[in-house]
């Protein structure tokens, strides 16, 4: 990702070792700052809808769209680890 290209120090990547010690990397906490900003700038909340289920007269009400956690999977193609660690 082109921000921790910018923003990173050299170091060991605790999420994947594989990236060895030569990569640049950042603290969770910044990154998830920034992972926040692009969130909020890029996506919104999807539309609230009403729906019934059988065993209750009383409506419910859902929300249209992926859960946060796979739009930012996807969106950053990374995995559980991370997106959990970004999310918290």
């Amino acid at each position: 990702m082109k921000w921790i290209q910018a923003h990173g120090k050299r170091g060991k990547c605790d999420f994947d070792t594989s990236h060895g010690k030569s990569r640049k990397v950042v603290a969770v906490g910044d990154f998830a700052e920034e992972v926040d900003r692009y969130f909020r700038e890029n996506y919104g909340h999807g539309e609230e809808y009403m729906c019934a289920t059988r065993d209750s007269d009383n409506p419910s009400y859902d929300t249209r769209g992926e859960p946060y956690k796979d739009i930012l999977g996807s969106d950053l193609q990374a995995d559980g680890h991370l997106i959990d660690a970004i999310a918290e």
